[in-house]
């Protein structure tokens, strides 16, 4: 009797495929995401598919959120859970799962929202920058490695739980699934908008410098407002 091997989706091949993968493919690609060269990529355009970039956030979505509220009663000292508890006259209980239910609300609006956020700041540095490629292309091909690497990224929540370095542990952890992350989103750049290492790691890069110069000039403004409130004080 002939037992039938498992069978995986191609990542590479020498004719490029046509028309949108069956969305149990598009699971299987998930364990796989390591072998997702430039190629790859460039192989993968033509496959473009809305609804699959759509479940995959979608998957990306739920389990990141199923993991924050799992990790959430576990966190030690936890000052969120304090403070309502005091605020609202509740017991723990009562307060955790207020707590949970609103977190994991707010996840289900924001993950999906900040995937397209991001992948909308992309493609305007990458079209500025002379990117050919459409919005649906590169969204299909970033979600591709979503569901992996946000299912990874949400795994460091428990290594945070460990005591004394968890802290550290998994800043270390987030540093590393960020930059694998980043290397791939450069090579699904490249692929999509026939772009050059050079200009798709600044298509990366441009909005992430500009958000921390938001983000130090917003420090610096709220150091600053203690003394410019007392020199209009004075003034006036």
């Amino acid at each position: 009797m002939n037992v039938e091997e498992p069978t995986f989706p191609v990542i590479s091949q020498d004719i490029p495929p046509q028309g949108p993968r069956p969305f149990n493919e598009i699971a299987g690609l998930w364990t796989r995401s390591w072998e997702m060269t430039e190629d790859f990529f460039r192989r993968e355009i033509p496959r473009t598919s809305v609804p699959n970039t759509i479940y995959g956030v979608l998957v990306f979505t739920i389990l990141t959120v199923l993991i924050t509220s799992l990790t959430l009663p576990l966190s030690p000292g936890n000052q969120s859970l304090q403070q309502l508890t005091s605020l609202l006259d509740l017991g723990k209980g009562a307060a955790m799962t207020i707590m949970v239910i609103s977190l994991s609300l707010c996840g289900i609006i924001m993950a999906p929202l900040s995937f397209y956020i991001n992948n909308g700041i992309y493609f305007l540095c990458a079209r500025l920058s002379g990117g050919k490629g459409q919005f649906t292309q590169q969204a299909y091909l970033n979600s591709l490695y979503l569901v992996p690497f946000g299912f990874l990224a949400a795994l460091g929540n428990f290594i945070g739980l460990i005591p004394i370095l968890g802290f550290f542990l998994s800043l270390a952890y987030a540093l590393l699934i960020g930059a694998f992350q980043l290397v791939l989103t450069i090579r699904s750049l490249k692929a999509v908008h026939d772009f050059s290492t050079g200009k798709a790691v600044g298509t990366v890069l441009i909005p992430l410098l500009l958000a921390l110069m938001l983000v130090c000039l917003g420090s610096i403004l709220i150091l600053l407002m203690p003394g410019v409130g007392s020199i209009f004080s004075e003034i006036s």
